[in-house]
């Protein structure tokens, strides 16, 4: 199994409600008349990269306010492949707009546990990494447990992530409990803006909304996917969250826009716990060498925009983010040093990040070369 990050627009079709033990289900009506009540902040956040103008009123690629499904030729897709996969993201979009919330958690853990058991490949390269966070040998019965557990959780994830794009603002709102959300909202009423570092954990996408309700307008990069239909229609269903999203293609303008976004009071959102380009930061994390991107360290060093590390953690209704602001990094006057140092700080947080939750962690490529991370 490979970690695929949120690709695609849902289909058309019921938004669910979140369902609270004991609960009612809400009435379908009262949320479709709340659900875009933030267009207007929404149509703001374009102009920057990849992300693009929703117009007035939400108005634009989505028409009316409501995320509609891009038209894509299947034509388009070069190979049986990029077909099957296409089809496979365009499915897992649709179910999390049509199935009802309980129902539809309740079946995507339990196709997590299937492909717990189905997928070896997958369930190693997991086990392998929650054995280094939790200092234990890859069969020891709480690695496996917590794998599973992973497989279930990271499953979750995919249905809510499209799930939450109907969701009412009151709604997003009471599924999130924050802590210390001052530290996002008082650089970005102060108009430094902030840069926010998290692992992939929890539900970013799900975080994004929730932000945007609070008028914490975010915006973040993205690696560039093949094919390219896959790639648009990633980008049109972190618009429809309200997200501002940058292709990380774009041949040294990311920092420059990055750090316009940060100029502008925004919030700048960076999943940073894998390297993807091989030329990051090399940290200890969980007694191993790995890995991190220098992006987060390089942007503070030229915006002297702060770094809040971000957690976010799965909870029965809804997420737990808890936010702190990255310890102070001596500054040395050596900009590589300075990023150095910076990095391994945010390896730092990460570890007590993860281990605060560690099945919360979507890592689904191998994290370290081997168990002793060598």
């Amino acid at each position: 199994m490979r970690q695929f990050p949120v690709l695609l627009c849902p289909g058309p079709g019921r938004g669910a409600g979140l369902l609270r033990r004991g609960e009612p289900r809400h009435a379908r009506p009262a949320v479709r008349a709340r659900g875009y009540r933030a267009a207007g902040q929404r149509a703001r956040l374009g102009g920057l990269g990849c992300g693009r103008d929703l117009g007035p009123r939400g108005r634009g690629p989505y028409g009316s306010g409501r995320p509609r499904r891009p038209v894509v030729s299947e034509t388009a897709l070069s190979g049986p492949r990029e077909w099957l996969a296409y089809r496979a993201f365009a499915t897992v979009g649709w179910l999390g707009r049509t199935i009802p919330t309980q129902t539809g958690r309740m079946l995507f853990r339990w196709a997590g546990s299937l492909a717990y058991h189905v997928a070896p490949r997958a369930r190693s390269t997991v086990a392998a990494n929650q054995a280094m966070v939790l200092g234990r040998a890859v069969d020891d019965p709480l690695v496996q447990a917590v794998t599973k557990e992973a497989f279930r959780r990271y499953a979750r994830y995919w249905f809510d992530a499209f799930d939450v794009v109907d969701w009412s603002d009151d709604r997003i709102d009471a599924a999130f409990a924050w802590n210390g959300i001052e530290h996002l909202a008082d650089p970005v009423a102060a108009g430094t803006g902030v840069i926010a570092v998290l692992p992939h954990m929890g539900n970013w996408d799900a975080a994004g909304r929730a932000m945007l309700q609070r008028g914490l307008p975010v915006v973040s990069v993205a690696e560039r996917l093949r094919p390219e239909e896959l790639f648009r229609l990633f980008l049109e269903h972190r618009q429809a969250l309200g997200m501002t999203i940058i292709g990380l293609d774009q041949n040294g303008r990311v920092g420059r826009a990055l750090t316009s976004a940060l100029a502008e009071g925004r919030v700048v959102a960076l999943v940073a716990d894998r390297d993807l380009t091989g030329r990051g930061v090399e940290v200890e994390m969980f007694g191993g060498r790995r890995k991190l991107p220098a992006g987060p360290a390089l942007l503070a060093l030229s915006s002297d925009a702060p770094i809040v590390v971000a957690s976010i953690y799965e909870t029965p209704t809804g997420w737990r983010c808890v936010l702190h602001p990255l310890a102070e990094v001596p500054r040395t006057g050596s900009r590589r040093e300075d990023a150095r140092a910076i990095t391994m700080e945010i390896a730092r947080a990460f570890e007590r990040a993860i281990s605060a939750s560690p099945p919360d962690w979507h890592l689904f490529q191998p994290g370290w070369s081997d168990r002793d991370g060598t």
